[in-house]
């Protein structure tokens, strides 16, 4: 039989390559897990130069994208970290006034950069466009002090360099130990384990590029690192690893609130409140829910996911890591992997209120070489999928080789979890963590991709969600791009304050949980009437089951849906389609088979063989010989007349009135033409080749449906463009090629 290429189609996303580049689309190696990577990874290449950040070698430029959000399929939320910082080692060969010779200090390359949220399109290219910047800021009016602080104390030649004084920064909001003891936060006393860390619950101490010139702290600023929706009016809540925080904030990045624990609020320094200040409330006021426990939470361990539910009324948090608790006799983080789940009802934004507290356990850590210790591994962010089941990225955070190291994405479930909000593990003698949850129902988990083996190889991954059509997004965090080496600020550095590029990239991967057809149906048999043909359906990764359906000349025949067919006199002259529906938990996928030649009739049966001859019959007498006749006699020819002289021409006549029109001649046969047309996911685009004896240029092409002409164009070179009046969508259409041809589109 001939055939035509089979065609499919997913449920939620065009068939054509309009939906995402073929690159895109076409899918790759299937995991154990269920999810398929969707193509290579959509990556970011034109981010702007930080400012300040000119200076180094190379110009440090935006990056460090944390989290995602869904707008549609093809474009989303994301939002930065708290900007360009590093953790390099100081000796005292370039401070001798260190206390600590060979401590890491945090460094900030670009100090006055503001946490920014992204609006970002994924292109039929494959790159990653910023279509909208939304920087954090305070309230109309408002000054920012870690700003003013900047503003009057530049050093342009450390990167020292102000923002707008609105908008806050990536700072630590409690920097040193005055003010960790004025914020509220767990202090060293009697009942206080002689090994806590009381240094754990402030920030880190921010220093300049160089690390050696002290920064000061901004009481709103924030280290952000997850991002929701809130569908009601489009504000944001995002989580945050200094206080921990979940912060809510406007549509236009005013920064409207933020819930933090219990008893904490960020002070002064006493002795320096201009450098290191305390809040306002009536700025940014806090909402002090969160259980008084996560004041003990790990220096730069805090809030790492944050995530609403589709209604935006229930909100969830989760911490990075393990708190470490300090008093009492259960003190301590245990074996490190109880980590802390939070849900709040918002359905007032401005009282937000805590609904539950759950325990999420992590994996055991496996050393593999790269990994090392069970704090290797942590959260980063969550995505609610309904009101108890949620997505949870646990990774890594030692190694991008896609050979080694940990990197999945579970799905979780409250169902059945010990609910401990308001219980004895909420205040400061907490001992969930040190007993490692000992008689406590975490939530269950169940393994839905492997990053390491899908080949992921980047070591933050650090944005999860899923997209409307249930395509799963991993979005990796770039640490903007740079690594920073020992001693900064010493002299003879090759480049400014030993800063170089690290080649990370800002990508965007993407996995699918709908089935993928790897095997597309066919059919055999012959396509004559009183034949039967045979429909195999193929295969698919992720398909749970599949059903048949068989078509004729593009309409589905009723009650056809097995693997066999009959055919009939209904279907001469009517090619026929087996089409297969292959259905998973997160979709369904539509394939057709080959498209058979039109049917045959029935043909007549052959003529049989001719039979022998009979023998010869026997020979009769001959008859007798007759008489001859008499021969006629001929009659003479007749004498030739002579020829008449030729008379004289006369003169002309007038003309003869004009005959009538003679009758059209029959039509000619249409030239042959092949047409081939791609749509873009707006579906205001239709871009055709068109080849073949009638594809001459400045033939007018006309995009029809159900008879009605929505967008014209004259062809030039083989190729038009059309713009239809109306998006393109599902059905089918008719390419016109003037008075030649009329070719079928069918759109899916």
């Amino acid at each position: 039989m001939t055939s035509t290429r089979s065609r499919r189609r997913t449920a939620g996303r065009l068939a054509l390559a309009a939906a995402l580049p073929a690159a895109l689309l076409a899918p790759t190696a299937a995991h154990a897990a269920g999810y398929v990577k969707v193509g290579t990874p959509a990556i970011w290449t034109q981010p702007f130069v930080l400012p300040g950040a000119e200076l180094y070698t190379p110009a440090v430029v935006e990056g460090g994208w944390s989290a995602f959000a869904p707008i549609n399929d093809r474009e989303y939320w994301t939002v930065s970290d708290r900007g360009p910082n590093g953790l390099p080692v100081v000796t005292s060969a370039t401070d001798p006034a260190s206390t600590v010779d060979g401590a890491a200090r945090r460094t900030f390359l670009a100090p006055g950069f503001t946490p920014t949220i992204y609006r970002v399109r994924i292109e039929d290219s494959g790159q990653l466009t910023v279509l909208q910047r939304i920087p954090i800021k305070l309230k109309a009016g408002a000054v920012n002090p870690a700003q003013a602080y900047l503003k009057a104390h530049p050093d342009p030649a450390k990167g020292i360099v102000a923002g707008p004084q609105n908008q806050i920064t990536g700072l630590p909001q409690i920097a040193t130990a005055s003010q960790a003891a004025n914020s509220g936060l767990p202090v060293k006393d009697a009942q206080t384990t002689s090994s806590y860390k009381i240094g754990n619950a402030a920030d880190e101490v921010p220093y300049a590029a160089d690390g050696l010139t002290l920064l000061p702290s901004d009481p709103y600023g924030l280290d952000t690192e997850s991002i929701s929706v809130d569908p009601r009016d489009g504000s944001f809540w995002i989580g945050d690893e200094y206080r921990p925080t979940i912060a809510h904030v406007a549509a236009d990045g005013t920064l409207l609130g933020r819930i933090v624990p219990a008893g904490v609020q960020v002070g002064a320094d006493t002795g320096n409140p201009t450098k290191f200040p305390a809040a306002d409330e009536s700025v940014v006021p806090s909402f002090q829910v969160l259980p008084r426990a996560f004041a003990f939470r790990k220096q730069n361990r805090g809030m790492e996911g944050a995530t609403l539910s589709k209604d935006g009324r229930t909100l969830f948090g989760l911490m990075q890591s393990s708190l470490e608790t300090a008093r009492g006799t259960g003190a301590g983080a245990g074996d490190q992997r109880t980590l802390r789940l939070v849900r709040f009802d918002v359905t007032d934004p401005g009282a937000p209120k805590l609904t539950g507290e759950f325990v999420y356990r992590l994996d055991l850590a496996v050393p593999d070489g790269t990994i090392t210790k069970q704090s290797d591994i942590s959260n980063s962010d969550i995505a609610a999928l309904d009101a108890t089941h949620l997505l949870v990225d646990e990774h890594d955070n030692v190694t991008s080789d896609p050979t080694k190291g940990y990197k999945k994405v579970y799905e979780i479930d409250l169902a059945g979890a010990s609910n401990l909000a308001g219980g004895s593990q909420d205040g400061e003698d907490t001992t969930l963590e040190s007993s490692n949850a000992a008689g406590v129902a975490p939530v269950t988990k169940t393994l839905r991709l492997d990053l390491t083996a899908a080949g992921y190889d980047h070591d933050k991954p650090e944005g999860i969600g899923v997209f409307p059509n249930g395509d799963l997004a991993v979005q990796d965090d770039n640490d903007f791009g740079f690594e920073q080496a020992k001693d900064p600020g010493a002299a003879g550095a090759t480049t400014p304050f030993k800063v170089t590029a690290s080649g990370k990239t800002t990508e965007l991967w993407r996995f699918t949980l709908r089935p993928v057809v790897t095997t597309a149906p066919s059919v055999s048999g012959t396509a004559v009437v009183g034949s039967t043909l045979t429909c195999a359906p193929g295969a698919a990764t992720n398909g749970d089951s599949s059903a048949i359906q068989w078509t004729r000349g593009g309409r589905v025949v009723a009650g056809a849906t097995s693997a066999t067919y009959a055919l009939t006199s209904a279907d001469v002259g009517r090619p026929l389609v087996c089409r297969v529906t292959w259905t998973s938990t997160s979709g369904t996928t539509v394939v057709d088979s080959d498209t058979t030649v039109p049917v045959q009739a029935a043909q007549n049966g052959t003529n049989g063989t001719n039979g022998s001859n009979g023998a010869d019959g026997a020979k009769g007498d001959a008859g007798a010989k007759g008489d001859q006749g008499v021969p006629g006699t001929a009659g003479a020819t007749g004498a030739t007349g002579a020829k008449g002289d030729t008379g004289a021409t006369g003169p002309q006549g007038p003309a003869g009135a004009k005959g009538a029109k003679g009758n059209t001649g029959a039509r000619g046969p249409a030239g042959r033409v092949k047409v081939s047309c791609k749509v873009t996911s707006s579906g205001r685009r239709v871009t055709c080749r068109v080849t073949g004896s009638a594809a001459k240029a400045g033939t007018r092409i006309r995009l029809t449906r159900a008879g009605r002409t929505v967008a014209t164009a004259r062809l030039s070179h083989g190729r038009v463009v059309l713009r239809p009046r109306a998006a393109v969508r599902r059905g089918r259409y008719v390419v016109a090629t003037g008075a030649a041809s009329r070719v079928a589109l069918h759109v899916r």
